[in-house]
């Protein structure tokens, strides 16, 4: 299985970068054991556009266009299904060896509009808090790293 971030927006030179850097190397680490062979992160371009509904809509069909109905679409959205570790590390289980790639999709910081989020498979969301665009990737990763390791029996992470 392939293993994609697509995110709009790009973390430059930042301690987000190198946070994201050192999950994706931790990740890459323990990846073969459960079945995921490439990690890609995908950054896409944050519309310009004056309005709100303008943006959504220019950045719902730059994300349209790196959605694969054949893989395991999952959105990041404040109005998705609150999960903890445990159901991370059951999608990327679920998803390893189906023949399905996983794809985690981010969006702007207006989020997505209501159009794109009736084509992904599952919508998650890590609370009702707002988080700062660049951490909730961050955050995104280290969750799959932990994800990785419950499904391994390591003891990163503990209950």
């Amino acid at each position: 299985m392939e293993l994609k971030i697509t995110t709009i927006g790009q973390l430059k030179n930042s301690p987000f970068l190198e946070l994201q850097n050192d999950y994706v190397l931790r990740i890459l680490n323990f990846s073969k054991s459960v079945g995921i062979k490439n990690l890609i992160i995908q950054e896409l371009p944050i519309s310009r556009k004056k309005s709100i509904k303008e943006r959504k809509k220019e950045e719902a069909e730059i994300i349209s266009k790196h959605i694969n109905k054949s893989n395991f679409n999952v959105f990041l959205d404040d109005c998705g299904e609150n999960i903890n570790s445990l159901d991370i590390s059951k999608i990327i289980s679920k998803n390893s060896f189906s023949g399905k790639n996983l794809n985690f999709f981010i969006g702007g910081p207006d989020g997505f509009n209501a159009d794109i989020m009736k084509t992904t498979n599952k919508i998650i969301s890590f609370g009702k808090v707002t988080w700062p665009h660049k951490l909730i990737r961050v955050m995104l990763l280290e969750q799959i790293y932990r994800g990785i390791t419950i499904l391994n029996n390591h003891p990163y992470h503990r209950n």
